[in-house]
């Protein structure tokens, strides 16, 4: 009897020591490794994964090269603005890079798929943007979405914003040149002429056009920049007629 008592309890200590040694040995330099999944803290609410970690508190994974290098760190907030200060809710998730001498934190995809980023709740997510691997294009959609032409970014449904600052190219992208001495300004017969034929005016894209190729921001602006000092310049030929009419008038009336 005492024989399989004994017989047990050596067999229960190898069972207890086989699940909780990894093997490698017990050498700092060694390498540690084991085939089933890890798990550090305890077995409440684990996931179904390879490594879980578990904490009531503020659990949290850190990557460093040592304590004056800088570090990945990716936690549950566990309290309010605890890890950022846009963590309004204790269950927020943070990823940052942390430390010292933190360099930047780099999102990197070097294979040949995108990288994309959803909402949702597991397994019923939807994208929300998507860069695109080769051209480096920012997709902004639910879903897909045409991306034509060399532009970086695409947003499905618009953009609202309180303030839009276009670059010129350069001084000839603007309309100043329509005060040049030497600019031929079109008559006002032939404007006349053009716009009963087409519509609208000379050099202003149709509606068609429009809806074919979209508006170019800053180009467009120059062109009804360029508009308005002709019409100016219309003006003031206009006015100088006037004033010879006037002119002639006034030695009539003498």
């Amino acid at each position: 009897m005492k024989s399989l008592i004994l017989t047990f309890i050596v067999a229960l200590l190898a069972t207890t020591t086989t699940q909780a040694q990894w093997s490698g040995g017990s050498s700092t330099s060694n390498t540690t490794y084991r085939t089933g999944d890890v798990l550090i803290g305890t077995s409440f609410n684990r996931f179904n994964d390879e490594l879980s970690i578990y904490d009531s508190g503020s659990p949290s994974m850190s990557i460093t090269r040592g304590s004056s290098a800088g570090h990945l760190q990716m936690a549950v907030a566990g309290c309010t603005q605890c890890y950022s200060k846009l963590a309004y809710n204790a269950n927020d998730v943070v990823l940052r890079a942390n430390g010292i001498n933190t360099g930047d934190l780099i999102i990197s995809n070097q294979g040949s798929d995108d990288i994309v980023f959803t909402l949702g709740t597991a397994g019923n997510d939807s994208e929300y943007m998507r860069i695109l691997a080769g051209s480096g294009k920012v997709r902004m959609s639910t879903g897909y979405m045409n991306t034509p032409g060399n532009y970086r970014l695409y947003v499905q449904h618009g953009i609202l914003t309180e303030k839009v600052k276009v670059a010129v190219e350069n001084s000839s992208a603007w309309a100043d040149f329509v005060f040049d001495t030497n600019y031929e300004l079109l008559p006002i017969e032939e404007v006349a002429f053009f716009v009963d034929e087409n519509q609208h005016l000379p050099d202003v894209p149709s509606a068609d056009e429009m809806v074919e190729d979209g508006l170019d921001v800053a180009q467009m602006d120059a062109l009804l920049l360029q508009k308005i000092e002709e019409l100016t310049l219309y003006i003031i030929d206009l006015n100088a007629e006037l004033a010879d009419l006037k002119r002639d008038i006034d030695v009539l009336k003498k």
